[in-house]
């Protein structure tokens, strides 16, 4: 039987990595705060002096910190360029969304002809959904009286549909490569070419999508109304107001929910191509609903802080409407730099989808060699 005789000590530190671990490297993190913990005690050990502790102490801090998945999912969402890119999809986006009021309201003429309770319910919706696009006599960006032309094919509407068609391809064309760019692979499937029918296919069924999210609340209200006049009939009884109220709002936020969580399944898998794990995909569908659920209650209160400046008052609306298209943008994104550490943390480290070619590798700068002279 042995005994130990000397001092108790912890586990000797490793060299340092040629280069600090990547946000999708879980375990690469973890081994760095184990070795900056074990870097501390020997400085100790050392007698070292207070500032070395100090340094040692915020490194021990900092390494920790970063093992933290919104930390992680921060440093990946910065390290592919996220806020920059939801900046050029929200430019693309005012264009699209303008073209998509004129051809939406010239259909909507076309088949429900000139309803006033259609109209105001889709005016309703929609300034819900981005406020300030629409004047409706508190001031915005595209004037109600310009979409009450409801001839189907006037200039307008061709002009309208001309812009829509390629602002729209072009928006739909920068979220896959965003996507894909977020979870390092090529930005198409096989030749760039061949991405351009799926872009159009998407477009379609994401403009099938949000038609569905504007008529939302009225379908729910619709639908209650006539489910408890009947229950009233039957002698079950109609209820009080503040259920009726209380259950149109809770149908009509669940179906606006349901319809964002396939809007953003529909980009992940119909634009972008994207095969992830059932977990990653999840995660970054329900994380882009849920924001998208939150910009619709918070959105109008940070634009009008956005808008505030004095300096701005000429240009006010516009920049409200780019300030929610940004952070729109910066939802979509940002769920999908959670579903890409999400999608490593099962794979190893490994962001890529199974069967995608690797488009992104990090490589320290001792390994590049240096130019000839």
């Amino acid at each position: 039987m042995s005994t130990r005789t000397g001092p108790r000590t912890g586990p000797r530190t490793g060299p340092a990595p040629e280069m600090p671990p990547r946000a999708v490297d879980r375990h690469g993190l973890r081994r760095e705060a184990l070795r900056q913990q074990a870097l501390l005690r020997e400085r100790r050990a050392a007698g070292a002096g207070p500032a070395a502790l100090a340094g040692s102490a915020l490194a021990v801090v900092l390494s920790r910190f970063f093992t933290r998945l919104p930390v992680r999912v921060v440093m990946h969402y910065l390290f592919h360029g996220g806020p920059l890119m939801a900046a050029g999809l929200s430019f693309v986006l005012i264009f699209a969304s303008t073209s998509l009021l004129v051809g939406g309201f010239a259909t909507m003429g076309l088949l429900l002809g000139n309803d006033p309770e259609v109209r105001d319910a889709v005016v309703r919706a929609v300034t819900e959904r981005v406020p300030g696009l629409l004047d409706t006599g508190a001031g915005g960006v595209v004037p109600l009286d310009l979409l009450e032309d409801t001839r189907p094919f006037t200039l307008a509407t061709v002009i309208g549909a001309a812009v829509l068609l390629f602002s729209g391809w072009r928006w739909v064309s920068g979220v896959r490569l965003a996507f894909r760019r977020i979870f390092e692979v090529p930005p198409a499937q096989g030749m760039p070419i061949a991405a351009v029918p799926r872009d159009l296919l998407g477009l379609l069924v994401l403009g099938v999508l949000l038609a569905l999210s504007a008529v939302a609340n009225g379908a729910a209200s619709g639908l209650l109304g006539f489910l408890l006049d009947t229950a009233g009939e039957l002698g079950w009884g109609r209820g009080p107001e503040w259920l009726r109220t209380g259950l149109t709002w809770a149908l009509s936020t669940l179906l606006v929910v349901v319809l964002d969580a396939l809007f953003a399944l529909e980009l992940v898998r119909g634009v972008a191509g994207l095969r992830l794990t059932r977990r990653a995909l999840l995660t970054t569908v329900l994380a882009a609903a849920a924001g998208n659920f939150a910009l619709r209650y918070a959105g109008g209160s940070l634009i009008s802080g956005a808008t505030a400046n004095p300096y701005l008052l000429s240009v006010a609306l516009v920049v409200g409407v780019l300030v929610w298209f940004y952070l729109f943008s910066q939802v979509l994104l940002f769920s999908a730099a959670l579903g890409a550490i999400v999608q490593a943390d099962q794979h190893g480290g490994r962001v890529h989808p199974a069967g995608e070619a690797v488009a992104v590798t990090v490589l320290p700068m001792s390994s590049v060699p240096a130019p000839a002279r």
